[in-house]
């Protein structure tokens, strides 16, 4: 299956609109409640109406940011292919027998909205959060993140995951907890189909 390849931007340091809020709450209590009487009262007007845009502001940016996508932090630039037999990153290939140890980290997914997730910063996730992981044949390691466009994407890396715990570069108990397989009759039925003999 083809995958765009992103790139994170990892050196590049963002400001979120949760530091900006916490900064702008900070120096409201500190200006009227930790120096209260130095500049201004926390009764006055000006107190008054700096908490009141201040509450006003953090519930608009709550509600608001909810239903946006978090900035991207990197590029999507080129294709992984992710098939039975190996990995295509654009013009390299690497055959799964030649790879030594191999896994995934899925779950994220283009519009996926976390519902534990307590910020004020866009929430809709932008879907690159996924990484391939693995050892190639002289010892080199590759981490590899490419977006997912729906929450059954992972579905389309069964093929090589299943080759892979099937040739030993998985675990057996990693390859099963990503095929999402963990009913004892399905894990022995997995076992009887790929490991015969």
């Amino acid at each position: 299956m083809i995958f765009q390849l992103f790139i994170p931007n990892k050196q590049q340091h963002f400001i979120t609109v949760d530091g900006v809020v916490v900064v702008l709450w900070l120096v409201y209590f500190t200006i009227f409640w930790g120096f209260e009487g130095l500049l201004f009262s926390k009764g006055s007007l000006i107190g008054m109406v700096y908490g009141i845009s201040l509450v006003c502001v953090s519930l608009f940016l709550l509600i608001a940011f909810h239903f946006r996508y978090e900035p991207l932090r990197g590029k999507l630039q080129g294709d992984i292919v992710l098939a039975a037999d190996g990995i295509h990153v654009n013009d390299h290939y690497y055959a799964l027998t030649d790879i030594t140890s191999i896994d995934f980290f899925v779950g994220d997914y283009y519009g996926h909205n976390p519902p534990m997730r307590h910020t004020l910063n866009p929430r809709l996730s932008q879907g690159v959060n996924n990484y391939i992981k693995f050892t190639d044949a002289i010892g080199k390691e590759h981490q590899y993140y490419f977006k997912l466009f729906s929450a059954n994407g992972s579905q389309e890396l069964y093929p090589i995951i299943k080759q892979a715990t099937v040739l030993g570069k998985m675990p057996l108990l990693r390859g099963l907890e990503l095929l999402g397989i963990n009913d004892y009759d399905e894990i022995q039925r997995f076992k009887a189909e790929h490991f015969k003999g």
